[in-house]
């Protein structure tokens, strides 16, 4: 419906997998078949970006609940796991998660760069992952969209690029707020997050149209939560080995 390329299918996860727990899969099973589509979409984004890294990518989507912070946080775990210096950037400053999902309490990030002129550099937190980085959201602010749309993000973004190999920022959906466009033409590409069944495909279509107004360069889709045919899980047994797989396998 957005005649756009599909760059990576991410395959669905178990049920048995708590809710919990689902956006720091890739994490925690390194070898399941899910961490494997996040290495291919790696692929498909190097090659869509003309065979550089040293990019700034922006994930978003068309609606809530799509599962763009689930697909950063599994690309820059890729890219950290390829020995590129990583930085997972939270810019949904209305409704941050990675902040929790890391457990970085209390901590400042994206919204103190913007409002007190902080180094971003001086606000990234390590992970548990080598190579990989986190600059969280930061304290609550009123005036978001300005924020985002200011010189300051600007010079924010061409710094952390000359910085890092791979920049991924989780930003808000494109159909609920701007905030998405306002950064759309400051970075290198963007990749839209689709869900199966979960946004009828105008919506979809709508927000790939508003980035392409906003001189956004969409590198491509990524289709989220896909079913996996039960016989080619079956053949694949022998190269993934994690117990949720398998307990899929068994379904």
């Amino acid at each position: 419906c957005t005649e756009l390329p599909v760059l990576g299918i991410i395959p669905s996860l178990p049920g048995s997998v708590p809710e919990a727990e689902r956006p720091l899969f890739p994490i925690d099973r390194p070898h399941s078949m899910q961490t494997e589509a996040y290495r291919a979409l790696r692929a498909m984004v190097v090659h869509q970006s003309g065979g550089s890294t040293g990019r700034v990518i922006l994930v978003t989507s068309g609606v809530a609940g799509e599962g763009k912070t689930t697909t950063s946080i599994g690309l820059a775990v890729a890219f950290a796991r390829l020995g590129r210096r990583t930085l997972l950037v939270d810019g949904d400053l209305r409704r941050p998660r990675l902040d929790g999902l890391f457990k970085l309490e209390n901590a400042q990030g994206l919204s103190d760069t913007l409002v007190g002129r902080v180094d971003p550099l001086l606000l990234r937190r390590s992970t548990d992952v080598k190579g990989l980085y986190v600059l969280p959201a930061g304290r609550p602010v009123e005036n978001v969209g300005e924020l985002l749309a200011s010189h300051l993000a600007s010079w924010m973004i061409d710094h952390l690029r000359s910085a890092f190999d791979v920049v991924i920022i989780d930003t808000s959906p494109v159909g609920v707020v701007a905030d998405a466009m306002a950064l759309a033409s400051m970075v290198d590409g963007v990749l839209m997050v689709v869900r199966r069944g979960h946004a009828p495909g105008r919506l979809t279509a709508d927000a790939a149209a508003r980035l392409r107004r906003a001189n956004a360069r969409i590198l491509g889709t990524v289709f989220n939560d896909t079913p996996t045919d039960a016989q080619a899980l079956r053949f694949s047994g022998g190269y993934y080995q994690e117990d949720a797989t398998e307990r899929l396998v068994s379904k």
